[in-house]
């Protein structure tokens, strides 16, 4: 859910800057990769 709203939010700052702006997350690698569990740890670029 944190990463979600950190997503939004880089949508938004992007939208706010238009048309000169682009938001984007290069990468994003979830802790523990593993369907019905609630991961522990994010990683984003």
């Amino acid at each position: 859910l944190g990463m979600a709203r950190v997503l939004n939010l880089v949508d938004e700052i992007a939208l706010s800057h238009a048309p000169d702006a682009v938001g984007a997350a290069g990468h994003i690698d979830v802790f523990p990769n593993s369907r019905n569990v609630i991961p522990g740890q994010v990683v984003f670029t």
